[in-house]
């Protein structure tokens, strides 16, 4: 822990979070994170369904872009194939011992 004091107060400050890197196999998100995912997803780079045409059967309909853990946050970019190309941010809070989940649509292509 930090320690600061000016006018006579102390102020303590936690160390920063830690960051992971960033994880491109969905085998290695932990289970909590893997079970908010709610579908099958191929690993970035991977083979996926991006549209409603169905090449190759078996394939997810969505693909990891890239996950982090920053504190007790973890943040997930993936892809949705089928009738529509879509981006989306799955983010999971730990709030009094359980993630709450909050799913973002992206309308740009970004990087992560």
């Amino acid at each position: 822990m930090r320690r600061w004091v000016g006018f006579g107060i102390a102020i303590l400050a936690a160390p920063a979070a830690a960051t992971t890197p960033v994880i491109t196999r969905v085998a290695d998100l932990p289970a909590e994170v893997r079970a908010a995912l709610k579908t099958p997803m191929a690993d970035a780079g991977a083979p996926w369904q991006v549209t409603d045409v169905i090449a190759t059967p078996g394939l997810p309909l969505a693909r990891l872009v890239g996950a982090r853990r920053d504190g007790t946050t973890w943040t997930v970019d993936y892809e949705r194939g089928g009738i529509a190309y879509s981006r989306h941010r799955l983010t999971l809070r730990l709030v009094a011992g359980r993630y709450v989940a909050t799913d973002e649509w992206l309308r740009e292509r970004t990087t992560s």
